[in-house]
């Protein structure tokens, strides 16, 4: 982990970046929405010369619409370090918070090894079916990752000294809403993704677990 204790410089937008998005818009037309709110974040911060940051982002959508397969293509059309972290079932608690060294088996979060093998300090994270965490271990070291005033300091138990992960992008995927605890939902901002492109509402409803009402 020694690329842990070297200074990683912030990565700023550039111009060429924010028109590639374009393209990516044309390639994944279901994307739309979530493309140019990130689009215009990214140029808002190109004019006022500001280092690339998203606000966590939450794409809500079944499986096989696309989702980690965006993830990747948007670090590629931003050129910035891209990694993923599953947090599914409770066997992931470790990989989520880091084992201490007193352990057998001791060993560094994801998020640490990320970090450390990124350049810069604002890497693109995937954290993968958010909705299937299932640990209120995992669910409480992501409560403090996407809330930038802890995520300044966070603790990985195994590095033992606090690590800066205000700057890491976020991206999480989820297929249901109701199985992600309020205080999770509420740090993301929240994207609907479907199949095509306006989707329909009998899709929306079961993505964000609204009960039908019979029909008398």
């Amino acid at each position: 982990l020694g690329g842990l204790a070297g200074t990683k410089l912030l990565l700023p937008p550039k111009e060429r970046q924010v028109d590639r998005l374009e393209r990516l818009k044309a390639k994944l037309p279901n994307f739309e929405p979530v493309i140019e709110f990130i689009r215009g974040k990214l140029l808002a911060q190109c004019l006022t010369r500001n280092a690339m940051q998203l606000p966590p982002i939450l794409l809500l959508g079944d499986p096989g619409v696309g989702k980690s397969y965006f993830s990747r293509m948007l670090a590629e059309a931003l050129e910035i370090h891209f990694d993923s972290v599953a947090v599914a079932g409770s066997s992931q608690a470790l990989h989520i918070t880091g084992l201490s060294k007193g352990w057998g088996g001791a060993g560094p979060s994801r998020f640490a090894e990320i970090l450390n093998l990124s350049m810069h300090a604002n890497p693109l994270i995937l954290v993968d079916e958010i909705d299937k965490a299932g640990h209120s271990q995992v669910e409480n070291a992501l409560l403090q990752v996407f809330e930038p005033e802890t995520a300044r300091r966070w603790v990985d138990q195994y590095v033992e000294v606090p690590l800066d992960l205000s700057h890491v992008m976020f991206i999480t995927t989820a297929n249901i809403l109701d199985t992600i605890p309020p205080a999770l939902r509420d740090r993301l901002e929240l994207h609907l993704i479907t199949a095509d492109t306006h989707g329909k509402q009998a899709d929306i409803d079961r993505l964000l677990g609204v009960k039908a009402h019979p029909i008398h």
